[in-house]
């Protein structure tokens, strides 16, 4: 029984994964160069508050009550999300089905076995 659920699970989410390619590329790729930006603005800008508040919640399981959370936290809150969303639209937009990225480049056929005898 276990085993039909997860074969049944892996295929529906393959099947999606493989649908929509091209929009979970963008999402993860989006959401993972946002998180990085915003943890690296909040050691260099906060000395790593929302850093010490992730690592505090894995290792003991709740916040501590030395931390508060203020306006540090929202601000890179805000702003890893705006960035999230700016780089889906930027990504969205540029990858465009109707562009033609290759525009300029000259055609190039593909590398046969033939082409040596």
């Amino acid at each position: 029984m276990i085993v039909g659920v997860i074969l049944g699970t892996g295929l529906i989410v393959g099947t999606i994964s493989a649908i929509l390619t091209r929009v979970l590329l963008i999402l993860g790729t989006s959401m993972v160069g946002a998180f990085i930006v915003g943890t690296a603005v909040d050691a260099l800008a906060f000395q790593s508050m929302e850093s010490k508040m992730l690592l505090s919640l894995i290792t003991q399981g709740s916040l501590p009550s030395t931390m508060p959370v203020d306006w540090h936290t929202y601000t890179i809150l805000g702003g890893t999300v705006a960035l999230a969303v700016v780089g889906i639209v930027v990504q969205l937009r540029a990858t465009a089905h109707q562009y033609n990225h290759h525009h300029h480049e000259e055609e190039k056929r593909p590398l046969l076995i033939q082409d040596y005898y």
